[in-house]
């Protein structure tokens, strides 16, 4: 059990050098190396000490990023949902950001640099648009208001 405990922390912290992880992701990932239950809570416990394992600070983040890449909140919270994060985490996490602060601004912008792509703007470029925007995770309404203002 030592050297499996040795190999499975190895392994964890090679994982979460390449980038933060969740809890659940962490956990998947050891299994699928066949490492045993007992092992893995261990592995896990000791991470969380050391506190290089938090899933409120995985999501937080993982939310800034794909915030700054230009994704929708839908989006994130679905990928942040099939990463295992909480879901009572989630919506304190999604309710304390001010989201007409950055979601309009951004629409629009996304908006304007996927449009510039075609020479004329019609019915059927705002369809694709809509439908670009909608894969991104943004809120249908928030779209459609902003593709009738250009």
């Amino acid at each position: 059990m030592g050297d499996e405990l040795k190999k499975a922390k190895n392994l964890a912290f090679r994982l979460l050098k390449y980038r933060d992880r969740s809890e659940r992701e962490l956990v998947n990932r050891l299994r699928k190396k066949k490492v045993s239950k007992e092992v893995i809570e261990k592995v896990i416990a000791e991470l969380k000490s050391l506190s290089l394992l938090d899933d409120r600070k995985f999501a937080k983040s993982w939310i800034q990023e794909r915030i700054r890449r230009g994704y929708g909140l839908l989006k994130i919270k679905a990928e942040l949902k099939e990463k295992g994060i909480d879901q009572d985490l989630l919506k304190d996490l999604l309710e304390n950001l001010n989201k007409d602060e950055w979601v309009l601004p951004q629409i629009r912008e996304l908006a304007q640099k996927r449009i510039k792509k075609y020479n004329k703007i019609d019915l059927n470029v705002k369809r694709k648009v809509l439908s670009y925007l909608a894969r991104r995770g943004f809120p249908y309404e928030k779209v459609i208001r902003v593709l009738k203002e250009l």
